[in-house]
C-alpha cells in the first residue's frame, strides 16, 4: 500500500520475472472485497464478488528475465486494508 485515507487507498503492485527467458503477457487476480476505482498500467479483465482478474496493458506485457513491470490502483470500501492476495 502507498497510501491510505479514510475510506479508500491506493496501492503499487511489482511484478519481477525470476524464469529463465522472457515473459510474454502476464495476469494474476487479486482477491479482495475493496473495489477498485482506477488503474493505471494494468487492465481489468473481469470482477467477481471475490475480486478481480487484471493482465497488463498493452505496452507492459513483456518482462525480460530478471526484470520488473509494475502497475497501481485506487481502492475504496469499508474497513480497515489489512492485505490483498495475489495470485498468478
Amino acid at each position: 500500500m502507498v497510501n491510505a485515507w479514510s475510506g479508500g487507498f491506493q496501492a503499487s503492485v511489482a511484478l519481477t520475472n525470476e524464469g529463465s527467458g522472457a515473459v510474454q503477457g502476464w495476469q494474476l487476480r487479486i482477491d479482495t472485497p475493496y473495489e477498485i476505482t482506477q488503474i493505471w498500467n494494468a487492465e481489468i479483465v473481469s470482477h467477481d464478488a471475490a475480486g478481480y482478474v487484471i493482465r497488463n496493458a498493452a505496452w507492459n506485457g513483456g518482462i525480460a528475465e530478471d526484470a520488473t513491470v509494475s502497475f497501481g490502483f485506487l481502492g475504496q470500501g469499508a474497513g480497515a486494508l489489512a492485505s490483498l492476495d495475489l495470485v498468478l
